[in-house]
């Protein structure tokens, strides 16, 4: 099973190019027997399911264990039931086919913890939200988060982090109007300046030093309700520690 759950610009300072990097990504449809992907385009001409596709059981979806998860979360979590599903049909003539998987799906979140670092909301302290999406190394997924964030209930404005190594993403020639929901952004790292200047067209963007000066400026900046959210849309030697 071969499971794509997106091509976005990423890692092009390991790739000649991005059509390069476009198929190495597509090699885990092409090598694998049953293709899994994020839209309907079934590359290789094999047994294929859009995961995007899928529909959640209501009991399964409405649940409060996803209260706090933001859509591309639950877009992973389809593409994760897929592959069950898609295991489960292969072997339904043995034991393994009679699975009531969303039965045991339910079981299985009950006591189910996210992984750390990805839209992590910490605590509200002072009255200020704090999310850690550390884990957002690249522009797309900073820009889900955005989008995730506002779309939580009581929030007022939000202020970015981010910064860092972009790795040849090609920023400055994209639609980012989900930055122009952004109060304030506060960038640092190796490729601030660019950063700066493409992200500046949208919000209120300043340089910092580094992370802390950042966090501080944010906090500075904040009041009863807002958001702080760290995602770098980079990766970064100075947040390593954050991902520990």
């Amino acid at each position: 099973i071969g499971l794509l759950l997106n091509i976005e610009e990423d890692h092009l300072d390991r790739h000649a190019d991005i059509e390069d990097y476009r198929n190495v990504k597509k090699s885990v449809l092409k090598n694998a027997d049953i293709n899994i992907s994020y839209n309907d385009r079934n590359f290789f001409s094999k047994t294929f399911l859009n995961y995007k596709a899928i529909t959640l059981p209501n009991g399964l979806a409405e649940s409060s264990i996803f209260n706090d998860w933001p859509n591309h979360d639950i877009e992973n979590l389809k593409a994760s039931v897929a592959v069950l599903e898609a295991l489960i049909e292969r072997f339904r003539k043995n034991s393994l086919g009679n699975i009531n998987l969303f039965y045991e799906l339910e079981k299985a979140f009950y006591q189910f913890k996210k992984f750390p670092h990805r839209f992590e909301h910490l605590e509200m302290v002072g009255g200020i939200n704090f999310i850690n999406d550390s884990k957002a190394t690249n522009l797309d997924a900073t820009l889900k988060a955005i989008s995730a964030a506002n779309e939580l209930e009581k929030i007022g404005d939000i202020y970015l982090i981010c910064g860092g190594d972009l790795k040849g993403q090609e920023i400055a020639s994209k639609e980012l109007h989900e930055i122009k929901s952004l109060k304030k952004v506060f960038i640092f790292g190796k490729d601030k300046e660019l950063i700066f200047n493409t992200l500046s067209q949208y919000s209120h963007c300043f340089i910092v030093q580094d992370l802390t000066e950042a966090l501080k400026e944010a906090v500075k900046f904040s009041k009863d309700d807002d958001c702080v959210l760290f995602s770098p849309a980079c990766s970064t030697i100075s947040t390593r520690s954050l991902y520990i």
